[in-house]
């Protein structure tokens, strides 16, 4: 999970482990993407608007590295996205978080749906 804002980071990283995932952290796209190349991840959640690798550089970045990874974008500035979205092939969910909507979205992809 990858998300800038601490605030974010610990709630996700919270919420992920109450439902039972174990999860990594990461403060930024660039931690992120060193995370995915020293370890194994069935899903990336990321967050869009980061400084320097933005969450499109993290969906590209997991693209190249193993297609089949399911990447989860979330953003609240829907209008930014321009088609990327669909290019990356990436589920993207408004913020703020509907927590619902998040648990389906998980379950959705590592269900491989």
């Amino acid at each position: 999970m990858i998300d800038d804002d601490r605030y974010i980071r610990m709630l996700l990283g919270d919420l992920l482990s109450a439902w039972g995932y174990e999860a990594d952290v990461a403060v930024d796209g660039a931690e992120g993407l060193a995370l995915f190349d020293t370890g194994s991840y069935d899903v990336v959640l990321t967050d869009l608007a980061m400084t320097n690798v933005t969450g499109f550089d993290v969906a590209a970045g997991v693209r190249h590295r193993d297609p089949s990874v399911e990447v989860i974008l979330f953003t609240a500035f829907m209008g930014e996205l321009g088609g990327e979205d669909e290019r990356l092939r990436v589920t993207v969910l408004r913020k703020p978080l509907d927590i619902d909507k998040l648990r389906r979205a998980l379950h959705a992809a590592l269900a491989g749906d």
